[in-house]
């Protein structure tokens, strides 16, 4: 649905842009070709950053397939303990955080540029003039398709955000049965202890730390 949104999005602006000079032959007067022309120029770089968005929210739901599985739920693989030592799981996680992270601000970034170059659009254009006011009208009710656009991605990564409660959930089980399997007698708290307070507590500062920064988006 955000694909098809997007790309409904590009098509538009085009239009807009479009529009836009059409106006310039029209009004004349204060609205200068310089005018419309800059015009032109920042709904193109709308456009493109509207473009860049779709592309950035492709790259950001497959950097999220690392996390979650195709039906939606915690890949349990990714937090999987494992056989090896412990410390490397933070080592396996921390670089896949990292990258849905950076190619969800890279999605903010691009809303934010499209916005900014709609604003400046429209503050060249006069209100009162009414093949102006007609092509204002448009640039808004792109303004308000971003906003939903952008709305849908930020109620992605916030449930994203809510689904890594599973996944600690599931780290405090696998921790469970490894030391219920260790045959000492009396020790199974003591091992229980040493991997919550070396590791576990670790990883899970770590996704706590993430699902902030997501929810922050």
């Amino acid at each position: 649905m955000i694909h098809l949104s997007m790309r409904a999005l590009v098509a538009l602006l085009v239009i807009v842009a479009i529009g836009c000079g059409q106006g310039m032959k029209s009004t004349g007067g204060a609205y200068t070709a310089a005018t419309a022309a800059n015009v032109d120029e920042q709904m193109n770089k709308a456009a493109k950053a509207s473009a860049d968005a779709q592309t950035a929210m492709s790259d950001a739901m497959l950097a999220i397939s690392t996390i979650l599985s195709s039906n939606g739920s915690i890949n349990g693989g990714l937090f999987s303990l494992g056989q090896g030592p412990l410390a490397p799981l933070i080592d396996k996680i921390q670089p896949v955080f990292d990258k849905v992270y950076d190619k969800a601000l890279m999605v903010k970034k691009q809303f934010e540029t499209a916005r900014a170059a709609l604003a400046d659009a429209v503050a060249k254009l006069n209100p009162n003039d009414p093949a102006q006011a007609a092509t204002i009208a448009q640039i808004m009710e792109q303004m308000k398709q971003i906003d939903g656009l952008e709305l849908k991605f930020e109620d992605t990564m916030h449930s994203l955000a809510t689904k890594l409660n599973l996944a600690m959930t599931g780290i405090d089980q696998l921790v469970n049965m490894a030391t219920s399997l260790i045959p000492i007698p009396g020790l199974n708290w003591i091992v229980g202890m040493a991997i919550d307070y070396l590791l576990v507590n670790d990883v899970k500062t770590m996704i706590q730390n993430f699902q902030m920064k997501l929810l922050a988006l």
